[in-house]
């Protein structure tokens, strides 16, 4: 998936997520959740480690939109 934040183009998918995670412990608090191997990540947290960007940079609208796509199940609060 190609996507633009703040005039910047950046291409996303399940595995540069995945890759981006590996070996990260997940941050605390957020709203909105996706379950990977058993833990539960962030979803701005997720989308931002894969493209490079700080996690201030994404709205939480913007990252459901962008891992919905990519297809990944998000719930709400853990």
């Amino acid at each position: 998936m190609r996507l633009k934040i703040n005039g910047t183009i950046y291409q996303i998918n399940k595995q540069v997520i995945e890759d981006s995670l590996e070996g990260i412990q997940p941050n605390t608090g957020g709203r909105y959740f996706v379950e990977l191997d058993g833990t539960s990540y962030p979803i701005k947290q997720m989308v931002s480690l894969a493209i490079g960007i700080r996690a201030i940079s994404i709205s939480t609208n913007h990252a459901y939109a962008i891992l919905s796509k990519i297809g990944y199940e998000i719930t709400e609060g853990k």
